[in-house]
């Protein structure tokens, strides 16, 4: 590229006269090709050529001429006045990339060093003018452009830069607080922050400026993210800019300290700390002292609301953590000093609350400068006054008083003087401990001992006080257990001390039985090791289940919570050692260890190493048998914790990466196995029973034809009167095994046979089976994992659906008296326009929410079927319910007839006839329904 081709493009050219037009359309230049010239050089000798070229191939006698004629293009095309229009026009862009050209050129010019001519200064200053003014959105790169360029000004120290800066940080800062606004636009007002001292900030046409610095202190880009160290430290120098910034800005951050989050509020307090740290001038030190730092104090002891109290509390938390840094305690002690010890006295509850927690993150609050007795004397006065604050009348100061105690003493123990630390701590396990009034103050005492225990010297002291609290894991609050549970957690980690001593197992495990997920589950976590220690051998483990199976409601909870402690591998390694122990087989756990191993040899290696070192040290012959003969006296409960067991990680089991394990799992138990388990636990109890069936579910019934062959036959002989403990789980092992199709077609049959029957008035030859089969069709409806297996099937769902109709139909018909029923008709009928509602709410939220049911099913047939059941309802047996006698729950009398000395009454009582009662079972159970709707539908 040379220089007078380049020319070339900007000299202007005579246009031709319109004809038609009475004045010639002007001087024009190239702008296109000016620019396409300089991007094709661009191209082939790259950023680096154009710095060069502008440099060494621009002569210096040519310079002037060459940058003042770049420079009135530049005015002939902003005079034009396109590039300030609001569309984006083809001359608007055209006009917008020369320019955008002219910036990249001049920027160039600066990077390569090239003596700063008059033109060259006119184009930069020129730009920088028009700057703010350009609106449209193409142009919102030539802002950016131009504002880079003013910036390289800036930087290079070049001539009259710091007028260019009030139009740059206008742009920086506003740019830095729109919503899509990027850390590059941050880092970039950062580097120019010493311009904001250029600016007239008592000048009132700042406003906008200031207006937009406010804003930056309320953008969480500055606060958080991997340039919050950049925007924190941006933020703390605009403390010190100005007067009339400092007060605005401290007021915008105190009025968000109530709505942001933590994180933010952590920032907040390190602009301020920045702030007042890397103040130099003492008119300004003080100011941000007493204007700021004190206001935020007096905010965090006055604030009526308790959310926004804790929130100022956590920005202050930030400049109290410094505590023990040069020039902290006596600021602390300074600001802090007049405020917060006369707040710990006042009459009005809220603010001794406040002062109370912030006396507990402040203690002990001195003046450095003090002499050692002074100090002492002061250290003794605040815990005289820490003392005083525990006989509050208000629990909540009382809870504050014992978390202030709780943080000296397991912060300034060996510095505390001994007989007052012994009295403080006295009172908290004898008195405090015991406040029946507040579990507040109860659960403050458990997690101030739990936070003693992180200075090692208290633990000497701690082991003799600390089973004096042992009735604290029988508290009627919840909360305190959870927090005594976590307590004991952190004793088990000790060496010196051990939790059982503290409490012992008997009440632990009687405890466990009974209480809920959050106190069970860290309860299971400290009882693992003693109950499931799964790096040792598999007698040990076996010997450790048959004690847990004494208390067998613990065990049931201690086995439903334990996988999420264990890894999956030794969950499965136990149960398959537990199900060959009860089938009085000798467990083997080195194949499942071998398999594994060569599986992922990665996984869990310490665990691993530990199961190898304790198989090559198993116990002899006769131990082994000896521990599967009590694992055999304790069977039933065992049997229903390996069921239970089993149950939790089954869901993880199916899996793509556990297939291997799941396999192997399944593989140890087969015919023979359950089988034995029958023969042995099977007629014991429902609960053993229950248990054995529970396993089987998760078998496939190709590993167990047999099993599976004699559960079909022995659900298809079954009675009418057959229990539901006796088919339920029958059901469960042909839905787990994926054979449910025939029973469920053969359940939609006797229904509708049913239903015929009683339409049509003829004797019921099957009537065992129609009641057998209604009695199996509400225990699939209501079990939740058996009716998901029966929704996801459309076919089944619809043959089921169309036989329940039917069956409200002959409901309909008995109401009407074309058709008559007995009790067992009754019965029957109530249980099939019960299913038939549920089975329609069960319809309508799976198929509202399944895409792939939606397809099959056209989703307004539910809503449908459900007006239509509601209307028979309202239209055919509300009607009737007037005819109806005065009805009981317990045999269908009111509390009247009751009475003895009323035989009169008694006598004359009018029965109501089984069609009257089937309207009063399907009255009460319309309005179950129907809210049911109601909250389907919320």
């Amino acid at each position: 590229m040379k220089l007078d081709a380049l020319l070339r493009f900007l000299r202007p050219k005579k246009a031709r006269r319109d004809p038609e037009s009475d004045e010639a359309s002007g001087s024009k230049f190239d702008k296109k090709g000016f620019c396409d010239e300089i991007s094709a050089f661009v191209a082939d000798k790259g950023t680096n050529g154009l710095q060069k070229f502008l440099k060494s191939k621009v002569p210096a006698k040519r310079r002037d001429d060459f940058w003042n004629t770049i420079f009135a293009r530049c005015t002939e095309t902003v005079q034009a006045g396109e590039v300030f229009g609001e569309e984006d026009t083809m001359a608007l862009k055209e006009d917008v990339e020369f320019l955008r050209t002219v910036v990249s050129m001049c920027e160039n010019a600066i990077i390569a060093g090239c003596k700063v001519v008059q033109g060259l200064k006119n184009i930069v200053f020129g730009l920088n003018s028009l700057m703010l003014d350009i609106q449209c959105e193409a142009g919102s790169k030539l802002m950016d452009s131009i504002s880079a360029l003013s910036e390289k000004w800036y930087a290079n120290e070049l001539e009259d830069a710091d007028n260019l800066m009030p139009q740059v940080i206008t742009y920086l800062l506003a740019r830095c607080t729109q919503h899509d606004a990027t850390a590059a636009f941050m880092k970039r007002l950062v580097k120019v922050r010493e311009a904001l001292e250029l600016l007239d900030y008592e000048d009132e046409r700042i406003e906008t400026t200031r207006h937009m610095i406010m804003r930056c202190a309320m953008s969480p880009m500055f606060l958080r993210g991997a340039s919050a160290s950049i925007g924190i430290q941006f933020l703390s120098s605009l403390f010190s800019l100005h007067p009339r910034i400092m007060r605005p800005l401290h007021l915008t951050i105190k009025n968000q300290i109530p709505y942001v989050k933590t994180s933010i509020l952590k920032a907040y307090g390190e602009v301020y700390y920045g702030a007042w740290k890397a103040e130099e001038d003492e008119e300004n030190y003080t100011r941000i002292e007493e204007a700021c730092l004190q206001d935020l104090m007096e905010a965090a002891i006055h604030s009526s609301k308790p959310e926004t109290a804790k929130n100022v509390r956590a920005v202050l938390g930030v400049i109290h953590s410094k505590k023990g840094e040069f020039g902290v305690d006596a600021l602390l002690h300074r600001l802090w000093g007049p405020i917060l010890f006369r707040s710990l006295k006042v009459a009005n509850v809220k603010v001794r609350r406040n002062a109370v927690k912030v006396f507990s993150t402040l203690f002990p609050l001195v003046d450095p400068e003090s002499k050692s007795q002074d100090v002492e004397s002061e250290v003794l006065r605040q815990i005289c006054m820490m003392d005083e604050l525990m006989e509050d009348t208000d629990p909540q100061v009382r809870s504050g008083a014992v978390e202030c105690v709780s943080r000296a003493l397991g912060l300034y123990w060996e510095l505390l003087p001994s007989g007052e630390a012994g009295k403080l701590l006295k009172k908290l396990v004898v008195k405090m401990a015991n406040d029946l009034s507040s579990s507040s103050v109860r659960v403050a005492v458990v997690k101030g001992l739990s936070f003693m225990m992180e200075n090692h010297l208290t633990h000497p002291v701690l082991k003799a006080v600390l089973p004096r609290t042992k009735n604290f894991i029988h508290d009627k609050s919840q909360s305190v257990r959870k927090a005594y549970v976590l307590l004991l957690e952190k004793v088990s980690s000790l060496k010196g001390i051990r939790f059982f001593d503290i409490v012992d197992m008997h009440n632990l495990l009687m405890r466990l039985r009974v209480e809920g997920r959050p106190v069970a589950k860290p309860l299971v976590r400290l009882l693992q090791a003693s109950y499931f220690p799964h790096h040792r051998s598999s007698l040990t483990q076996l010997r450790r289940a048959i004690a847990l199976a004494e208390t067998p409601a613990s065990a049931q909870v201690f086995y439903a919570h334990i996988h999420k402690f264990v890894p999956l591998k030794a969950i499965c390694k136990f149960i398959l050692v537990l199900g060959k122990s009860l089938a009085c087989e000798e467990p083997d756990d080195e194949k499942l260890d071998r398999k594994e191993d060569a599986k992922d040899p990665q996984e869990d290696a310490a665990v691993q190493a530990a199961e190898k070192k304790a198989c090559e040290n198993k116990a002899d012959r006769k131990e082994s048998k000896g521990v599967i003969s009590d694992v055999a006296e304790k069977g039933e409960v065992l049997l229903a914790c390996m069921a239970q067991l089993w149950n939790s990680v089954n869901l993880k089991l199916h899996t793509k990466p556990k297939k291997k394990l799941r396999k192997y799992l399944e593989a140890g138990f087969t015919d023979i196995t359950i089988a034995t388990f029958l023969d042995k636990f099977g007629s014991k109890s429902e609960v053993s029973r229950a248990a054995i069936y529970k396993v089987i579910t998760f078998l496939p019934s190709k590993k167990i034809p047999n099993i599976t062959r004699a559960s079909l036959e022995q659900l298809a002989s079954l009675s009418a009167e057959a229990p539901t403990n006796v088919f339920g789980p029958l059901i469960d092992c042909v839905f787990s095994w994926e054979q449910h199709d025939g029973l469920v077609m053969s359940i939609a049959e006797a229904v509708e046979g049913f239903a015929e029957m009683l339409t049509k008035n003829r004797k019921n030859s099957e009537e065992f089976e129609s009641s057998l089969a209604l009695r199996f069709l509400d225990y699939i409806i209501t079990k939740t994992e058996v009716r998901r297996v029966l929704i996801l099937d459309v076919k089944l769902v619809q043959a089921v659906v169309s036989a329940l109709a039917a069956c409200v139909v002959s409901l309909q018909a008995v109401t009407d008296g074309e058709a008559r029923c007995t009790n067992s008709d009754r019965e029957s009928l109530s249980i099939a326009f019960r299913c038939h509602c549920k089975l329609l709410i069960h319809c309508s939220s799976e198929y509202g929410v399944s895409s792939d049911l939606k397809e099959e099913v056209k989703s307004e047939d539910v809503p449908s079927a459900i007006v239509k059941t509601l209307d028979l309802v309202h239209e055919a047996i509300l009607p009737e319910v007037a005819d109806i006698p005065n009805l009981d729950p317990e045999g269908h009398r009111s509390s009247k007839h009751r009475r003895q000395n009323d035989a009169k009454r008694r006598r004359r009582r009018r029965k109501p006839t089984p069609s009257q009662l089937l309207i009063h079972d399907t009255i009460s159970f319309t309005v179950t329904f129907a809210a049911d709707m109601v909250i389907f539908q919320l």
